[in-house]
């Protein structure tokens, strides 16, 4: 089976940490797949708020997913605390990817790296709307 590639820059804009609770344990007794999405959203949200998005005429709460990638290196289990490192990439007309690395930081071990490509969308109209001319400058750069 072929692994999907998600190109990681070399730095990160951005980090935050985030507690591993008993409600993200799964009956293997680690982190389930899908709370580690939860986490990355938290951590795009954070990302997002510290960004002067909204003053510009982007909507934070405007974005849609619209796909996930996500490569699994070690568990998280309860207790253990992760940074997450985000970054945001691949500008287009309508959006951007985010991508993520998350570490251990009770172990020390790469956790996973993750891409999310989000969209700005009018949830009112139920269509996308393209980003300002200047969305990319918005965000801190990753290289």
């Amino acid at each position: 089976m072929a692994k999907i590639h998600i190109d990681i820059p070399e730095t990160f804009p951005f980090a935050t940490e985030l507690d591993v609770y008993i409600e993200h344990i799964n009956a293997g007794q680690h982190l389930g797949n899908e709370r580690l999405v939860g986490l990355l959203n938290e951590a795009r949200l954070r990302y997002v708020a510290s960004l002067p998005l909204q003053e510009n005429g982007v909507d934070p709460r405007g974005f849609i997913g619209a796909d996930l990638a996500v490569n699994y290196k070690a568990e998280a289990h309860y207790g253990d605390r992760l940074k997450i490192e985000v970054a945001a990439q691949d500008f287009s007309k309508y959006g951007c990817d985010f991508v993520y690395r998350v570490t251990n930081l009770k172990t020390g071990q790469l956790c996973a790296i993750a891409k999310t490509a989000m969209l700005t969308f009018d949830y009112q109209a139920s269509c996308l709307k393209p980003v300002p001319d200047n969305f990319a400058q918005l965000f801190p750069s990753s290289v």
